[in-house]
């Protein structure tokens, strides 16, 4: 037996239907928090402010820039700090798995 329902309702009639909550206040709650924050740094977009932060010290700029095309390796000090792993130890045999039986040599 097939059993064919048909059910002409809005999503806001369905969710109290199924008792959940309605978020509509919770949304347009953290929807306005979310366009203050997108007004107040939307300051720090500005295109005069991102040269000023990229280049704050025109020589420090300079320096990391000569220092990022530098030939040749780093001097040891400045080769960076790598943890070293654990050597494994190898894995045992079982003594249940024979081993294989050692083939004599092909005479000639």
């Amino acid at each position: 037996m097939k059993i064919t329902v048909n059910v002409d309702c809005t999503p806001e009639e369905a969710r109290t239907f199924f008792g959940l909550p309605d978020l509509k206040p919770l949304q347009a709650e953290l929807l306005g928090q979310l366009k203050d924050r997108l007004s107040k740094n939307i300051q720090a977009l500005d295109p005069e402010t991102l040269v000023r932060t990229w280049f704050a010290n025109p020589m420090e700029s300079l320096k990391r820039v000569q220092e990022m095309f530098r030939p040749g390796p780093k001097p040891k000090e400045e080769w960076p700090v790598i943890p070293r792993r654990r050597a494994r130890a190898p894995p045992r045999r079982s003594r249940e798995v024979p081993r294989r039986a050692r083939v004599p040599p092909r005479p000639r």
